[in-house]
């Protein structure tokens, strides 16, 4: 039925409308705020170790 398909058209419409503008927009700096620096996931970032030589030089045109 056509209008089935316009309310779940209208449903899908609205929450991706609510998810944009009021869930990132003011649900997720919240968040952030309230779990500091646990928001930050890794705490710890590695390092890539160097790349050899002969592959930087592979890469190189």
């Amino acid at each position: 039925d056509l209008r089935i398909m316009a309310q779940v058209g209208t449903t899908i419409g609205l929450g991706l409308l609510f998810d944009t503008f009021i869930v990132r927009a003011f649900m997720m700096p919240a968040i952030a705020t309230l779990l500091g620096r646990w928001f930050w996931w890794p705490l710890v970032v590695r390092t890539r170790p160097p790349r050899a030589r002969a592959e930087r030089a592979a890469y190189q045109v």
